[in-house]
């Protein structure tokens, strides 16, 4: 049985290259006027989506930690 990270709709290489694509058109698309997501968007087309998943859910999980202490 595989992990379950890499068994999602957003896993596979061709899933990967469409997620850098997309984060690409949101970096464009965010400009100098929102730098944070346009920041955000270049370190998302240097992962995969897998990558990126397991990402958003570590920080997720920080911040309801640091909610409930």
């Amino acid at each position: 049985m595989g992990c379950w990270l890499h068994s999602g709709p957003a896993s596979g290489g061709g899933r990967d290259q469409a997620q850098r694509e997309i984060a690409g058109r949101i970096g464009d698309l965010a400009g100098n006027e929102h730098r944070h997501i346009a920041a955000l968007s270049r370190v998302s087309q240097r992962s995969s989506a897998t990558e990126d998943f397991a990402g958003a859910l570590d920080l997720l999980l920080a911040g309801i930690r640091t909610r409930i202490g």
